[in-house]
């Protein structure tokens, strides 16, 4: 196994052991796919979607609680910041959880 964080973290993203592992590693990538896959379907970004945007949205600001949980060999600064820059990306402010353009 490998020694460093980053190592630990890669190893558990690329092949999650424990059952906090595999979940957030689920629900994580569900998560992403999910906004992939209305990209490819309706050709738009899921943050111009202001029904299902603001769904998917409320999922990433849910995840990033669960980063206080037991994550096994993930690392939490490195998923925190994952999520809030997909959530940057989709134009959402993820400490404020809402719009950016709702202010």
């Amino acid at each position: 196994m490998p020694n460093d964080w980053q190592g630990r973290h890669t190893a558990a993203f690329l092949d999650p052991v424990t059952s906090h592992e595999r979940a957030l590693v689920f629900i994580l990538k569900g998560w992403e796919e999910y906004a992939e896959g209305h990209e490819d379907a309706y050709e738009s970004p899921i943050g111009e979607d202001y029904v299902l945007g603001d769904d998917w949205a409320k999922i990433g600001f849910a995840l990033r609680g669960l980063l206080n949980g037991d994550l096994g060999r993930l690392d939490g600064g490195t998923l925190d910041a994952f999520i809030c820059h997909r959530l940057n990306e989709a134009g959402f402010d993820p400490d404020m959880e809402e719009r950016k353009d709702s202010r």
